[in-house]
This record gives C-alpha cells, sequence and structure tokens, in this order.
C-alpha cells in the first residue's frame, strides 16, 4: 500500500509547494484576484505601478471589509509575494512578473467551479490517436510500422468515400459542443509553458552572477560559463519543449494552415458553444504563440546585454570585493563565537573625539581601542541660543558684505554640486566670526525657503567678548543648495 508514501509527499508539497502555498495564505482570495487582473493582459508590469494598485485596492478593501487583517501597505504584501515565489521582480528594469507557481493556483481555483465539458469519449479519442502515432514513431519492426501506416490510410480512405457519398454523419449538438470546448482547454495550456521557461533563464542568470563574484572568473571564463548555462537551459523539459515548438512555429507553412482552419471553424455555428473572449484567444493563438516565443528569446538577449555590461562596469570588481569583505566579516564573527562574545545580542558603542582605529582582528581590538594617556584640549564651547537672534546682532551684519557670501555660495558649490550651507562655511574662511555665520545662514534662506527639520553642527573660531580666540560649535539649521537652485532662483523660475 502506497498510502504513507503518498502522505509524506503531500505532507512535504503543503509545506514547501509554492502553490499550496498561496492556495492555504490566509488573503488568498485578495491575493488570487488581484494577481490575476493585474497580469490579465501584461506580462511585466512596473514595479512603481503595481505598488500604486495595490495600496488603493488596499486603502478601498480596507474600509468596507473593516473585520479582515490586512498588511499596513503594499510594500509588505509585495515583499511577502517574492519571498513567497509568488511574483519575480527584475531589478534590471524594476518590473514585476507573475511566477509559474501563482499562475497555477490562478487556474486551479479558476477552474473550480467550472462546469465539466469535455468527457472520456473525446480524450479517448485524442488519446488513441496519439499513442498510434507515436507507436509509428518509436516501433523498431519495419513490418509492423507499416501495417500500422496501411492501416491509418485505409481509416483515411473510408472516411473520404463518406465525405465523397455525403453520408459521413454530423456531430450532434453535444458533441460539437464537447469537441471546441476541448479544443479550447487545449490551446490555453500552450502559452502558459512559457511562463516557467522565463523563469529558467531569469533563475540560471541570477545563479551566474552570484558564481560570478563569489569565484572571482576572469571574462573569459564568465563568458564560457554563460554558454555552458544557455546549453544546460536547453536540456531541461522546457527548455527542449521550447526548442521543438520553436521548429514548428517557424514552419509558415503549417501556421498559415494551422490558422486558417481556426478561423474556419470559428465562422461555424459550432463556435456558438464559445464565449467572444474564447474565440478571439483561438483567433489570436497563433500570433500570441509567436510573441511568446520572441518574448523568450528577448528576455535571453536582453540577459546576455545586461551581463555584458555588468562585467564591463565598475559594479563587477565592487561586487566581488563586497563579496571578500563579507567573507573575511564572516570569520572575524566566527573568532568572536569562539572567544564566547555574544554578538547576537550586544552592541559595542565606541565613540572617539579624535583619531582613528584600524581593526584587523579580534586581537587588536583590545590594542587599538584605549583610553588616551591626556584627554585632548580642543578649546570648544558649545552655545544655545535661548530665543531668536537680538536686533543687535543683526545690525553687527553691516560689516559683512552679502553680496561677498552669495559669491563664495555660487564659487563653492560651481556648476553641479549639493551641499549644505554647514559644507559650504567650512569650505571658506571665516574672519568676522557669528556675524558672518549668520550672512551665510541668511543667504541660503534666500535661495532655499523650505522648511527644514534638521540640524547639522560645524566649529569655528571667534573672538569672545574678552578678545581671546575660541572655537565654537555651532548648530545650524540643514539647508541644502545645488547650484540649479540658485539659477533657477535669479531667473525668477524657483517656486513656480
Amino acid at each position: 500500500m502506497d498510502f504513507f508514501l503518498d502522505y509524506n509527499r503531500f505532507l512535504d508539497l503543503r509545506e514547501k509547494d509554492k502553490v499550496w502555498k498561496l492556495l492555504k495564505a490566509d488573503n488568498a482570495p485578495l491575493i488570487l484576484s488581484f494577481l490575476k487582473n493585474m497580469f490579465q493582459t501584461e506580462r511585466e508590469i512596473p514595479y512603481d505601478a503595481i505598488k500604486a494598485n495595490l495600496n488603493m485596492l488596499l486603502s478601498e478593501f480596507a474600509s468596507s471589509n473593516p473585520d479582515l487583517q490586512l498588511k499596513v501597505s503594499a510594500r509588505d504584501y509585495l515583499n511577502t509575494w517574492m519571498e513567497s515565489g509568488w511574483i519575480k521582480r527584475l531589478l534590471q528594469n524594476d518590473v514585476v512578473m507573475l511566477t509559474d507557481a501563482a499562475q497555477k493556483a490562478i487556474d486551479f481555483a479558476d477552474n473550480l467551479d467550472a462546469q465539466i465539458i469535455s468527457t472520456s469519449a473525446t480524450h479517448l479519442e485524442n488519446l488513441c490517436n496519439d499513442v498510434q502515432r507515436l507507436y509509428i514513431m518509436v516501433c523498431s519492426d519495419k513490418k509492423l510500422k507499416l501495417k500500422e501506416i496501411d492501416n491509418r490510410i485505409r481509416a483515411l480512405k473510408k472516411e473520404r468515400e463518406l465525405v465523397a457519398s455525403e453520408q459521413l454523419e454530423p456531430l450532434s449538438e453535444y458533441q460539437q459542443k464537447e469537441k471546441i470546448k476541448t479544443l479550447y482547454d487545449s490551446s490555453r495550456s500552450l502559452p502558459r509553458d512559457f511562463r516557467k521557461l522565463e523563469e529558467e533563464i531569469i533563475d540560471i542568470d541570477i545563479t551566474l552572477r552570484q558564481k560570478i563574484i563569489e569565484d572571482g572568473s576572469s571574462k573569459g571564463d564568465i563568458l564560457s560559463m554563460d554558454l555552458d548555462c544557455q546549453e544546460q537551459q536547453m536540456m531541461t523539459d522546457y527548455g527542449a519543449a521550447y526548442k521543438d515548438f520553436f521548429r514548428l512555429i517557424c514552419d509558415e507553412a503549417l501556421c498559415s494552415k494551422f490558422k486558417k482552419q481556426i478561423d474556419y471553424i470559428l465562422d461555424k455555428p459550432i463556435s456558438k458553444h464559445l464565449t467572444e473572449k474564447q474565440k478571439s484567444h483561438l483567433h489570436n493563438l497563433i500570433d500570441n504563440l509567436v510573441n511568446e516565443s520572441d518574448r523568450v528569446r528577448a528576455v535571453r538577449s536582453r540577459i546576455n546585454a545586461n551581463l555584458r555590461a555588468f562585467i564591463s562596469s565598475e559594479d563587477f570588481e565592487e561586487n566581488r570585493r563586497v563579496n571578500e569583505l563579507i567573507n573575511a566579516l564572516e570569520k572575524e564573527a566566527i573568532k568572536f563565537t569562539e572567544n564566547k562574545v555574544p554578538i547576537h545580542s550586544k552592541r559595542m558603542a565606541i565613540e572617539m573625539e579624535q583619531g582613528s582605529v584600524r581593526v584587523k582582528s579580534l586581537e587588536s581590538l583590545n590594542a587599538g581601542i584605549k583610553s588616551p594617556d591626556k584627554e585632548p584640549d580642543l578649546n570648544i564651547e558649545t552655545h544655545v541660543s535661548d530665543g531668536p537672534v537680538s536686533k543687535d546682532v543683526l545690525k553687527l551684519l553691516d560689516t559683512v558684505n552679502i553680496q561677498d557670501v552669495k559669491k563664495s555660495v555660487k564659487k563653492t558649490l560651481g556648476q553641479t554640486s549639493i551641499m549644505t550651507i554647514g559644507q559650504i562655511i567650512n569650505s571658506n574662511v571665516i574672519r568676522y566670526g557669528l556675524e558672518e555665520v549668520v550672512a551665510y545662514v541668511r543667504v541660503a534662506k534666500e535661495y532655499n525657503d523650505e522648511t527644514v527639520t534638521e540640524n547639522e553642527d560645524i566649529l569655528i573660531k571667534a573672538k569672545d567678548h574678552t578678545g581671546a580666540v575660541k572655537t565654537l560649535k555651532i548648530s545650524l539649521p540643514k539647508i541644502m543648495l545645488s547650484s540649479q537652485m540658485i539659477r533657477n532662483k535669479e531667473e525668477g523660475k524657483y517656486g513656480s
């Protein structure tokens, strides 16, 4: 008895299979209906577009169904769906595509309440024809093969005679309905085969990129690996099936004959058993299959182009160095564990006013972090204003030429820079102390009058009331400036 084998297999599928997980999800009706409608006509949707649509749907749904436990945002849902393998996000062009698992779940749920039309008679007839054709192809006995072909010829001759004498019995109403429904059902499965093929191509590309970074291969090795991956992909079930399909779809005579026969059937009364949507599907079947075939080749070409660009870019070396750094950090983390340092629960907070520390290993950490022999005397004072700047201070601005400050700001920014006012002040020599700093802030507010919520600290040297030079730590509003912002303001366009 295979009960326990099946039980264990189904138990494993329930835990791991993406289709099963989607069907048993708490919000499965919401997920299935949203994905079905979003990907009804499109194979790829921009990430921002699908997120905006989902946000709008969640807002409407939450107001009409307050009892449902919905996530806070569309981003949370999309991340969960990506982690579960129901959608994929392609970062090269930032689009989202539906996976084969999600399509299977949608089809399964869609057909649960569908009326069964195709019966065993039609299926058995098709199966017998398929068995006969396959038997002829695989039979190694020449006499038996010729005998079967002769049987087919005699059957066709008999059918021809019946047609010529107009004695061939027409299909009953029920047989017409059954056969054309079976025809439609068979046609539906064809375009879906490509979805899994595209996933295989994308997964192979991801695996190849990871291998490139981890192995530190040369560019020649990478191209060789890419060719090997393509060859492996064509040997998978979906890859091999596509190869044969592509050969058939390129046969212009076969496709033209097929399309004419489909259109002829759709023009006859038998087509009344199909909906307009089903008729449209059959009418456009060949065109859709050609488009799907072109899409597979386009996906492959796009991935190859992205791979070549990746190899030629600086990201290739940067990713490799990042991977080496991660490996080194993992080794150091092992040392922490071996020394019984609970790195998962404690955080080392190290603050240094001056200087730097280089830590190459756990052993050098103690040598690198130690208290200085003497506290450095930076002569820094922190001044916090208790209220608005007084009129007396503002009068002192007369000693600072505002036009000179504006010239300094423009010169520091150059043609393309974006800097904070604090960074601009630090890039210039401050001669008049606080008065000049206030002038810089005033100029910054003139060019950018948006509300500022962040502050930044700078250090300047200024004389106090005794004439002694002090280093002051000043907190300023973090105002962002750019050369384009200044040009727009002076041309009267800023803020319009």
